[in-house]
């Protein structure tokens, strides 16, 4: 899966989603460090990506434009989570269903205790 970390998250934990066989970059990496989220999400809808972050603002932008991608992974509970952790988390995640969901456009919320996923469009 191709995957965009927003600047809320460590560029470390691109690492371990790598491990994983996951496609992640940083934000900061492409050029979009303290970009507004406009443009994030006209980049990863671009580059065919899935957006991860912690910021609820990707879904206030996604609801109100009625689009249905990008996908966007909210990460939740994560606050004393390693980046290695946070990496792992999120790969053991992504897969199968979930995976499908997110291509086909869904907003995920993923802690470490469970998972919620929401097609889009958000109504």
């Amino acid at each position: 899966m191709r995957l965009l970390l927003d600047e809320n998250l460590s560029h470390r934990i691109c690492t371990p989603l790598k491990a994983c066989g996951h496609d992640a970059v940083h934000v900061g990496e492409i050029g979009l460090a303290g970009a507004d989220d406009e443009a994030i999400l006209a980049a990863a809808r671009d580059e065919g990506r899935v957006i991860v972050t912690c910021d609820h603002d990707f879904v206030q932008l996604l609801f109100a434009s009625g689009d249905d991608q990008p996908s966007v992974i909210l990460t939740r509970g994560i606050d004393t989570m390693s980046s290695t952790e946070i990496g792992a988390l999120l790969g053991a995640n992504l897969t199968g269903e979930i995976e499908a969901l997110l291509l086909a456009g869904a907003i995920a919320s993923v802690s470490p205790d469970w998972i919620r996923v929401r097609p889009l469009p958000l109504r």
